[in-house]
């Protein structure tokens, strides 16, 4: 049988500076009181983010030219076409072809190969330019230089006019990625080649956010609902040829600006929901390369397979609801406190994870800048549970929460853990990707859910801010607002750190999300095909710009 390797593939943390003596904490206190923290008349423009410092990429600051940048230079022109095919077998393929339209992390396996963003993000999650050569970035604006000569799939060419569109049609978008704009105020295009964002106040995390989403280039020669359907419209490295319901074909860009990036001639996507017809086609050489579950990595090494794990994201049981407009109980801390109880995290490792991973309380590192030392959060406690429900007079607390894939085990195991302490949260089928749409349309109060974000304004922005998926109530909760305030107003990265622990910490101790694991992504891949060292410590989609097949 041919040998394979299946290979972990991480989200690292940035590492900085550990919390300082003050975060210490022996976990929340079970009796606070709710009333005071969640309510309806909280400032509306809350979501404000943080400064970023003027310079490039790896500190959010740069003044960098195209010529360090991996952009083509004169050896890149006389590269030969790339030739091969990668072969990607995926549980799940996007919605939509527009990344304004998206916020689910797992989507840029795809979206990172067809645009490009002002500032491109690297394997090791650093930032590097992309369609901007460099920036100037103070707290009341932030001014790009943009590459020249870069066209879209369509023909249409790439400026300071297809930027202030692109940033436009964003913000004019409901949803996340509105959010993660929303201190840039104005979008002023002084030449072809240079375009300025007006600033409300400091955005530390504008530069990470213009590597994903919200900052993804679209042509502006091609209708929104035409991005949408697939027609091609980014300046990546590949373009759209076929879209069906079940694959994506990619051919290679012949005009793109850094042929390195072109390791292969063609990708292919398949989608196999099936998690065991989707290990037989990797077994059987169908893919190249395909993600695994825990439970297959038995049957991996009982095949002669390798295995390797590092980092991915969280899983946790967030509060949808957390001013109980669909739930009336979960508007009472205690109760929400009495779920947290009910979780186990060994138990969670044993029947979700098979122990691949590790258990987790809060959604940083230690070594992150945002990890609260000494917390303990809510530890195991059914006794305690029991306890919080009866104080809050609770007796039959009864939900249902839509679910499919890896997200049935999840909350099958969530719903036992809850049944424990007299819980009922019933499970309802629903179509894959389709449990967000649930979320959005305010049918969902609570569930298992991953969380992987590099920076606290993600978490805030994705999950707590008013509008967000997450929050899809909108309720504001002053006593997390407060502290995200704090952050966009501190003088200097450690108040601004030290401002995120806090609302990280106050959204832990509401219990609005209980973080429960530390996931690795399980990849494997076939050796003979593609080389491993290509795959080391690189974020999903990122690592395939470059990835060449073995000759």
């Amino acid at each position: 049988m041919r040998k394979l390797l299946v290979l972990v593939l991480s989200l690292s943390l940035i590492a900085a500076a550990c919390g300082t003596d003050d975060d210490a904490d022996d976990g929340p206190a079970d009796e606070v009181d709710d009333a005071s923290q969640v309510s309806e008349d909280a400032p509306a423009d809350a979501a404000d983010d943080g400064a970023v410092d003027d310079g490039a990429a790896d500190d959010g600051a740069a003044d960098s030219s195209a010529g360090d940048d991996g952009a083509a230079g004169d050896d890149d022109a006389a590269m030969a076409a790339p030739t091969g095919e990668l072969r990607y077998g995926t549980p799940l393929g996007p919605l939509t072809m527009d990344p304004h339209l998206e916020s689910r992390a797992f989507v840029m396996l795809y979206y990172h190969v067809i645009y490009d963003g002002l500032v491109n993000e690297m394997p090791d999650n650093s930032l590097v330019p992309g369609l901007a050569t460099h920036w100037e970035i103070s707290d009341t604006e932030a001014r790009f230089f943009l590459r020249e000569g870069v066209t879209f799939h369509d023909g249409t060419p790439f400026d300071a006019e297809a930027v202030k569109y692109n940033i436009e049609k964003v913000k004019a978008t409901p949803g996340r990625n509105a959010g993660v704009l929303l201190q840039i105020t104005e979008v002023e295009v002084v030449s072809p080649t240079e375009v300025v964002f007006h600033m409300a106040g400091t955005d530390r995390d504008l530069l990470n956010v213009l590597a994903t989403f919200a900052g993804l280039m679209v042509s502006p020669g091609v209708a929104p609902q035409d991005v949408a359907a697939g027609v091609p419209a980014g300046t990546g490295p590949f373009m759209i040829t076929e879209r069906t319901e079940s694959s994506l074909i990619l051919d290679y860009n012949p005009d793109y600006w850094n042929p390195a990036d072109q390791g292969v001639a063609r990708i292919t996507w398949t989608q196999l929901t099936d998690d065991e017809a989707r290990f037989n086609a990797l077994l059987t050489g169908e893919v190249d390369v395909a993600p695994l579950r825990a439970f297959q990595l038995g049957d991996a090494e009982a095949a002669g397979l390798e295995v390797a794990q590092a980092h991915n994201s969280y899983s946790m049981l967030i509060f949808f609801d957390i001013g109980g407009n669909l739930i009336p109980e979960f508007a009472d801390i205690r109760v929400r406190q009495a779920l947290a109880h009910a979780m186990s995290r060994d138990g969670w490792g044993a029947s979700v994870v098979r122990g691949v991973g590790e258990p987790a309380n809060q959604v940083f590192d230690e070594g992150s800048p945002w990890y609260i030392e000494g917390y303990e959060g809510y530890p195991y406690d059914p006794d305690r549970a029991r306890e919080l429900l009866a104080e809050a007079g609770v007796t039959d607390l009864t939900f249902e929460t839509p679910s499919w894939g890896i997200f049935n085990v999840m909350n099958q195991t969530t719903s036992a853990m809850l049944s424990e302490v007299g819980v009922n949260m019933t499970i309802r089928d629903t179509q894959p990707g389709q449990h967000v749409a649930h979320i959005a349309a305010q049918e969902v109060g609570t569930g298992a859910y991953f969380l992987d974000s590099g920076h606290p304004d993600q978490v805030f922005q994705t999950y707590f801010a008013p509008p967000s998926i997450f929050n899809p109530w909108n309720v504001p909760v002053p006593s997390v607002l407060a502290h995200v305030e704090a952050a966009a107003a501190a003088p200097d990265e450690d108040g601004a750190n030290a401002a995120y622990r806090a609302m990280l910490r106050e959204a832990y101790d509401l219990a609005w999300i209980v973080p429960v694991w530390r996931n690795s992504n399980i990849i494997g891949y076939n050796p003979d095909r593609f080389d491993i060292q290509a795959w080391e410590g690189v974020t999903i989609g990122i690592g395939i710009r470059g990835l060449t097949p073995k000759s």
